[in-house]
């Protein structure tokens, strides 16, 4: 069974508990109404614990108070998924060495979680000594994060675990997005959605990472695309295919479809919603990211706009705005270009991350192994983070992946004879800047100081810098060079440059074009650092 069928069976199930409205939003249940046996058959040193519901169980040790499942679990879920129950080779052992310890955590004294309340509690020995407690929700709520024992809390080496889940209270408004989900739940998984924001919109189903995600970047990220190297999945799709959601948001390679982007994207037909686009690429086990702070697609699925970008991987997406989204002829669909040689170009050397490489440009000398985007409203983007506000055509600085309060961005300029203009105009190379939380009073957060990048050519002295603002340029007459070239080169050498090929005079601007030339060549040096980015 897929998880389509899934969403459809759930939506059905509650359809005699649940207002129409919160149908559209209920979350994720992987749970039938009937398995092929009762009761899970579970190994001889494990009970089961509950009875009161037919499609999940809990299972206990005979012994909780000498004995626990793998990490110190008093508890496990068994859930009927398939017609089969899970869990049920599970075993009960006593501690051993360090892996964990079974101690007494006291009665479990914490406040139901919202729109919940405590169900019953799990207890042994003659004292009565509590292990595990169970919350269920009220009335006609479910658990936002879709788990049929959201409520579960359970003693664990002398602590009592924490309960993230929350009951939906009211049916509006509908979410929309996994921004909206974060008001319930802080713990990542899949959610459905109303796209529109309407409650005659169809239902979508989604993956949300939310606070507890093991990317950078804090919560409230709906994922878009992910992928993994090599893979065929889009190289012959057509376009069209692109509108519904290709393979399932849990499979390494996946796409939420134009169709639902496209309502998440816009507020109607007219009134654009911006999306702050975040792409994450692992490479050489380094995790680099870009962001974008105004992601619009048309209606066509063309690329309107992509907005400010920031990030360590660089701006090399923005190649691609204005143009649709097409299959040209034995290529995978990307946003490119009409024109033959254009886009034969754009194939060769712009961003293509349908394609089973992956590519980002120009990198090309270590291949990605990975790649993960996903997007957020920048209406929520702004109460969360600092704004981006950064240039990233300078391909300047170090840039953290996340703009959250808290967060450095160190910049630094790595290219030679680049700087950035200061106070009072004075030149810097390198610097700190953090993110701060807005004051109290509803300010958003902020950089502590405005940066001026991108970092830009300084020319030492006796140098002109070319009118491209790439080179610089020094000019010696050609009598001062006894012995030509060989003289040259020497003069060069002593200023740490090099010779000057005349390939186009209007570089020089107004310098004289008959004095011999000796160039500094600024070249842009792709320069990878672990220390620009973060371990996956």
């Amino acid at each position: 069974m897929n998880k389509v069928n899934l969403v459809n069976i759930l939506i059905d199930s509650l359809g005699n508990r649940m207002p129409k409205a919160c149908k559209l939003f209920a979350v994720l249940v992987t749970v039938e109404a009937n398995c092929t046996v009762t009761e899970p058959k579970v190994a001889s040193n494990v009970n089961v614990c509950n009875s009161d519901d037919p499609k999940v169980r809990l299972l206990c040790c005979k012994k909780p108070l000498e004995e626990a499942f793998e990490t110190g679990k008093r508890v496990i879920v068994s859930e009927c998924v398939n017609g089969d129950w899970t869990n049920e080779k599970k075993n009960c052992s006593a501690p051993v060495g360090n892996d964990f310890s079974i101690q007494d955590c006291g009665p479990y004294a914490i406040p139901a979680p919202t729109g919940s309340t405590l169900s019953y509690n799990l207890t042994a020995g003659t004292t009565n000594t509590h292990f595990a407690v169970v919350h269920k929700c009220t009335g006609q709520k479910i658990w936002i994060s879709g788990k049929t024992m959201g409520g579960l809390a359970q003693c664990i080496n002398g602590t009592w675990t924490p309960i993230t889940d929350s009951c939906m209270e009211d049916c509006n408004p509908v979410v929309r997005d996994c921004s909206e989900i974060v008001q319930y739940s802080n713990v990542s998984g899949f959610f459905t959605v109303a796209p529109d924001g309407s409650t005659t919109s169809n239902c979508v189903l989604v993956w949300c990472d939310l606070a507890d995600s093991k990317y950078p970047g804090g919560g409230g990220w709906t994922l878009l695309m992910k992928a993994v190297a090599g893979n065929t999945v889009f190289q012959n799709l057509s376009a069209e295919s692109y509108r519904e959601p290709i393979n399932a948001p849990e499979d390494d390679n996946y796409f939420l479809g134009f169709n639902t982007l496209l309502k998440m994207n816009w507020n109607g037909s007219s009134i654009q919603r911006p999306l702050v686009l975040q792409i994450i690429m692992t490479r050489g086990g380094y995790l680099y990211e870009a962001s974008y702070d105004n992601f619009v697609i048309n209606p066509d699925f063309s690329l309107l706009s992509v907005g400010k970008a920031f990030g360590s991987a660089w701006n090399y997406l923005d190649d691609h705005v204005g143009y649709p989204f097409r299959k040209p002829e034995n290529k995978s669909a990307w946003w490119a270009p009409t024109d033959p040689v254009l886009l034969e170009r754009a194939y060769a050397n712009w961003t293509w991350l349908t394609d089973p490489g992956l590519r980002w440009k120009f990198w090309s000398t270590e291949a990605i192994t990975s790649v993960k985007i996903r997007f957020r409203p920048l209406s929520y983007d702004r109460v969360v983070s600092c704004p981006f506000g950064v240039d990233m055509s300078g391909k300047s600085a170090y840039y953290p992946l996340e703009r959250v309060p808290g967060k450095r961005f160190t910049f630094s300029c790595w290219e030679p004879f680049h700087s950035m203009k200061g106070p009072g105009g004075v030149l810097y190379t390198s610097g700190t800047v953090d993110c701060l939380p807005g004051p109290a009073g509803g300010s958003y957060p902020t950089w502590n100081e405005t940066l001026n990048l991108p970092c830009e050519l300084n020319c030492p002295a006796s140098f002109i810098k070319s009118s491209y603002q790439e080179s610089c340029y020094n000019f010696t007459n050609s009598a001062q060079l006894k012995f030509g070239f060989v003289s040259g080169a020497l003069t060069c050498a002593k200023m740490n440059a090099s010779m000057a090929f005349i390939g186009n005079v209007v570089e020089f601007g107004s310098a004289t074009w008959e004095l011999l030339t000796i160039l500094l060549i600024i070249t842009e040096v792709e320069a990878i650092s672990p220390t620009r980015s973060q371990r996956s």
